[in-house]
């Protein structure tokens, strides 16, 4: 969503921002459960899986920006690979 509004100028709603919100707390709740436990967070895992989502979240929205751009569908762009 940072992405999308950084990079492509697109305005969400506020049931985007909440839908996010909800998202975010529950993950929270879920990583926090989870820290009370006898697992072990490996920092690498971690920092992979954040770059993972930074990755994946900069590649939708420039993608879309691309498509938008050239007026091409998603199955031309997807082809053209």
């Amino acid at each position: 969503m940072i992405f999308g509004i950084l990079v492509t100028k697109k305005r969400y709603g506020a049931a985007d921002f909440g839908t996010v919100g909800l998202m975010v707390a529950g993950l929270g709740i879920f990583m926090h459960a989870d820290a009370k436990t006898s697992a072990v967070f490996q920092p690498l895992g971690i920092i992979m899986l954040t770059i993972s989502l930074l990755c994946d979240g900069a590649i939708s929205n420039l993608s879309e920006a691309l498509m938008n751009q050239y007026d091409v569908g998603q199955d031309e762009f997807i082809f053209r690979l």
